[in-house]
């Protein structure tokens, strides 16, 4: 994914030009501008540079090449903490998480990932940490959080659940899960799991199919 449609507007507004201004300094017509920032078309592979000195920005800036590298190092992140996850090796998936969330500090995925992997490691600390990083997350209350994040957050909840449960703040979990949409982290579910006094091994079970995007029958 090229990020030149958001990074055109974005640097057009930073310039205070109009869409009108920026295509006359470019000899071209107002349409075409407005097409590329509205991502219906790309600019000519032999605009790039002009663009780029214009907005004194360097191709790769234009095009978003550090979000895309941003992208692809998260990706490869949650591919290995999610392998550490299955194969019980969930000290080293937190300490995977821990490291990379100096990167990106403000991922909500990585945190509520770090916060599933803290939990199942099923220490009295671990679990008081990752309450903090679920909260973290379930903090952000702006008009656009779900937008930004809500499948995250959904996530974030249901992995709050289960933290509760393994702490045996049954009221706790309660109040959270009654928040969770009808999806797969679905409110009726784990609801009727945490009026059950699941044990351990079979929260530590569900808690490690949300952390790592498997199915529920998975062998």
């Amino acid at each position: 994914m090229l990020y030149i449609a958001e990074n055109l507007k974005n640097l057009r507004r930073d310039k205070g030009w109009t869409q009108e201004e920026t295509a006359e300094i470019l000899g071209l017509s107002a349409q075409s501008v407005s097409k590329w920032e509205r991502g219906e078309t790309l600019p000519d592979i032999t605009l790039l540079p002009s663009l780029a000195n214009l907005f004194a920005v360097s191709v790769d800036e234009l095009l978003g090449m550090d979000k895309i590298n941003d992208a692809k190092a998260l990706i490869a992140v949650f591919t290995e903490g999610h392998r550490l996850i299955r194969a019980g090796m969930t000290a080293d998936a937190a300490a995977i998480y821990t490291a990379a969330l100096k990167t990106f500090p403000n991922d909500a995925g990585l945190m509520t990932d770090l916060a599933m992997a803290m939990a199942l490691c099923n220490t009295p600390n671990n679990l008081e940490q990752a309450v903090a990083l679920c909260r973290r997350v379930l903090a952000d209350t702006g008009e656009n959080a779900d937008v930004r994040n809500g499948k995250i957050r959904h996530t974030a909840r249901a992995a709050l659940c289960y933290i509760h449960m393994l702490e045996k703040d049954k009221t706790a979990a309660l109040a959270v899960a009654r928040n969770l949409p009808h999806t797969r982290e679905s409110r009726e579910v784990i609801v009727e799991q945490i009026e059950a006094d699941m044990p351990v091994s079979e929260i530590v079970k569900y808690l490690t199919i949300v952390a790592t995007g498997d199915c529920c029958d998975r062998p």
